[in-house]
């Protein structure tokens, strides 16, 4: 089978996995929650809050400074942007 043979129907069904599967590489990815709880959430609780808001912000850094660098350079952006999101949400 060729792309010529796909239908708009199914393109757009496996563009949109395709996204969503991106999408969760930046929100959520698998390997995160192995033992039952997302790791964030167990650094979250192992850490006092400067910590935690260190560690937020150093991450923002590490993704902003590897972009284009190592794989997909708007999913580095959108890490970066996550752990900013995150470290304004733990600030507030």
């Amino acid at each position: 089978m060729s792309i010529d043979d796909v239908t708009p129907q199914q393109w757009s069904a496996s563009h949109l996995k395709w996204l969503k599967d991106k999408n969760e590489m930046v929100n959520s990815p698998d390997h995160y929650t192995v033992g039952g709880i997302e790791a964030i959430d167990y650094l979250q609780a192992k850490s006092t809050p400067a910590e935690f808001a260190g560690y937020l912000r150093l991450n923002c850094l590490k993704y902003l400074s590897r972009a284009g660098h190592k794989g997909d350079v708007l999913e580095d952006y959108k890490k970066a942007a996550w752990y900013l999101n995150k470290l304004i949400e733990v600030t507030k």
